[in-house]
Order: C-alpha cells, then structure tokens, then sequence
C-alpha cells in the first residue's frame, strides 16, 4: 500500500515562491526544480506592449519603472511556477514540513 504524505503548507509553498523570486531578483537567476530560470528568460515571456512600457518609462521615472518591472517579472514567474511545481521543488531539494 502506497503511503500518502499530508499535503504541504500553503505557507511552506508561498514562502517558498517569495524566497525564489528575491533570489531571482539579487542575483538574477535561480533553480526551480533543476532547470536554470533567469530575468532574461522570464523577460522573454513578457509581451511586446510590457517590454515596451518598461522601457518608455524608464525614460521618465526610473524608480516607477524598477517597480513596473518587478511586478511584470513577479507576475510572469507566478504564472510560470505555479503551487504545484513549487511543491514539487521542495520535495526535490528535500524540504520537510
């Protein structure tokens, strides 16, 4: 009979995503489930119309833009690395709960 584990923390799961992504951002890569993930990856996701909107503002408001960009990169590594491969990268890396 096949041992079932208690789910994980929803808490474990989000800390984890917060953790990943501050990484991501100071050091500008990160490993999620044994795959490499960088910023110019995830810019590569990012549509035309963010990119450029990123980049028009940087122009003008280099403080607003850091932000705006921040959030396209937190939303597009999110959408990317959802609960379930996040669970997953814990179980891989040997988190306990």
């Amino acid at each position: 009979m096949k041992r079932s584990n208690p789910p994980m923390p929803e808490s474990t799961i989000l800390d984890c995503k917060d953790d990943l992504f501050a990484e991501l951002t100071v050091t500008g890569s990160v490993y999620v489930n044994g795959d490499e993930v960088t910023v110019h990856d995830l810019l590569e996701m990012a549509d035309d119309d963010n990119k450029n909107n990123v980049i028009a503002m940087q122009l003008v408001d280099t403080i607003e833009s850091k932000a705006a960009l921040i959030e396209m990169l937190r939303a597009l590594f999110l959408s990317e690395y959802d609960d379930e491969a996040i669970e997953k990268h814990l179980i891989d890396e040997g988190e306990s709960l």
